[in-house]
């Protein structure tokens, strides 16, 4: 962030997009005590930083399979022409976005990773950690 000028406001309006883990990958345990993405929004002056596309290894994309099978990425953060702009690359690159919240909800999403990691490092997959909800339920919160 310092090498782009970051905290003199060179990334003022732009859509930054924190895809970081600040998660030790062999224990799953957090590395700060706030979310990396707050981080770089307070870094950032005038940043709109979305979380995003932290789960996802750069090999996952783009995906090509059915688009109801299409890897569903939360994200979250504060400014709404972010959140939009990060979903329409998360589009683009085959898969779905989940607009979890605003960016205080960072931190949630980074311990998601940390326990995807730990799954991981157990032997299983962690996509079978997780309950497969009935597709008619979610249709019925829409």
């Amino acid at each position: 962030m310092n090498l782009v000028g970051a905290s003199e406001g060179s990334l003022a309006g732009k859509t930054v997009i924190d895809f970081t883990n600040p998660v030790n990958p062999a224990t799953g345990e957090m590395l700060t005590s706030g979310s990396a993405a707050e981080l770089v929004a307070r870094t950032a002056a005038g940043a709109h930083v979305v979380k995003a596309l932290h789960l996802f290894a750069g090999a996952s994309w783009p995906y090509v399979g059915s688009p109801d099978e299409a890897p569903v990425v939360a994200i979250c953060g504060d400014e709404p022409h972010a959140l939009d702009r990060a979903t329409a690359l998360i589009r683009d690159l085959g898969g779905r976005a989940a607009v979890v919240g605003g960016l205080s909800k960072a931190r949630q999403l980074e311990e998601s990773a940390g326990f995807v990691m730990t799954v991981v490092a157990s032997g299983h997959n962690p996509r079978f950690a997780v309950p497969n909800v009935d597709p008619m339920l979610l249709r019925a919160t829409r």
